[in-house]
């Protein structure tokens, strides 16, 4: 007879027919259902039919990039941009970076993996306070210009100091 398998994670089962989730998504073993897939951390979901959703769908991700996505039964999981991150597998917005920071193109997926911004310093994955005058901010470190010379707030570079 029939032998029932309960369906893989990753995919979605339904009428005895086997589904994968979109990519950068996935789903726990035994999902019946595409509103089981969730995105995966560092991307957010895109969805023009939010109904066929369910309760889950957000509509466009906030800071999808556009990049790096696919599409499958009406919705697309779509990698957060620069300057947002998202941490979770559920099909959320991304997160805005903490004030001052900044992430880059890559899968973002912790407030840690959003470094200062140019002319910026302080401590990774926390909010960045501006550089001061008379000193130049890079990779979250804050230096002091060299003597006899003098810099603008958000010095980025020793070249800043003149």
């Amino acid at each position: 007879g029939l032998i029932c398998m309960p369906c893989q994670a990753g995919y979605w089962c339904a009428s005895e027919k086997v589904f994968a989730c979109p990519l950068y998504s996935g789903s726990p073993g035994g999902s019946s259902s595409p509103a089981n897939c969730t995105c995966g951390p560092g991307f957010a979901i895109e969805n023009d039919e939010e109904a066929s959703r369910g309760s889950e769908g957000k509509g466009k991700g906030k800071g999808a990039a556009g990049k790096g996505s696919a599409d499958t039964d009406g919705f697309t999981c779509t990698l957060c941009s620069p300057g947002s991150f998202k941490n979770s597998s559920l099909n959320e917005e991304c997160a805005s970076c903490p004030v001052g920071t900044e992430s880059g193109v890559a899968p973002t997926s912790s407030p840690n993996q959003c470094a200062c911004s140019k002319g910026f310093f302080g401590a990774e994955g926390k909010s960045c306070s501006p550089c001061m005058e008379d000193h130049w901010c890079h990779g979250g470190r804050m230096y002091e210009c060299p003597e006899n010379s003098i810099s603008l707030k958000l010095g980025s570079a020793l070249s800043d100091c003149v």
